[in-house]
């Protein structure tokens, strides 16, 4: 099933890197959680399909252009973590670059968990990775 996992997180990841934020809500279960870590201006917790979509329209009228890029993706279990690079530019001109994680986490082929975080260590320990 990682494999399958690996899939739709790379194909989300591939549309994201072009700014469609649509990709993956087909994938999204019912009772998804949605959780942006307290690093990020936009921090909270959003259930379910319409939650990530209420979230995601508010956050993206903030940037002119935004994308994530993922650079590495690691299937852990049930959950894929990707390695990324946020790019954007805010509407007042401001250009930004960095770094963010985000863990998928999957049930029966759905993401029930989607995780933004800023920093790797906490990733990694979210992922169950850290030693």
């Amino acid at each position: 099933m990682s494999q399958e996992n690996l899939k739709v997180v790379r194909r989300t990841l591939d549309a994201w890197a072009d700014g469609n934020f649509r990709a993956g809500a087909d994938d999204l279960d019912r009772h998804v959680v949605f959780v942006v870590s307290n690093d990020f201006p936009e921090a909270g917790v959003f259930v379910g399909p319409a939650g990530v979509a209420s979230y995601m329209r508010t956050f993206l009228e903030n940037w002119e252009r935004y994308t994530i890029e993922a650079y590495r993706i690691d299937a852990v279990g049930d959950t894929v973590m990707a390695r990324c690079t946020q790019h954007g530019r805010v509407r007042d001109g401001l250009a930004v670059e960095a770094p963010t994680f985000a863990l998928f986490t999957f049930r029966a082929g759905r993401i029930v968990r989607l995780e933004f975080l800023r920093h790797e260590s906490e990733a990694l320990e979210a992922a169950g990775l850290s030693e």
